[in-house]
């Protein structure tokens, strides 16, 4: 649903960078972030609806993410 907030988890900058327009042009409002730390503090800050999160990424990886995101709220979707 346009309007809503999205978080893109992902260490790939391209990737992140064709979601975000094809997104934003769907009228979404979106953030990227390029490690699960950063995603964290981007959730926090962001308070996305959606996260598109990679499970790969340097660092914490994205299964530590969504543990992180759905401790903090549960009801963020997470794909």
């Amino acid at each position: 649903m346009p309007g809503e907030r999205i978080l893109i988890v992902d260490d790939e900058k391209v990737l992140r960078t064709s979601l975000n327009l094809e997104l934003t042009d769907e009228g979404y409002e979106v953030h990227e972030a390029d490690s699960g730390e950063t995603a964290l503090a981007a959730a926090a800050e962001f308070c996305p609806h959606v996260v598109l999160l990679d499970l790969r990424l340097p660092g914490m990886d994205g299964l530590s993410v969504l543990a992180a995101l759905k401790a903090a709220d549960d009801t963020t979707a997470v794909i």
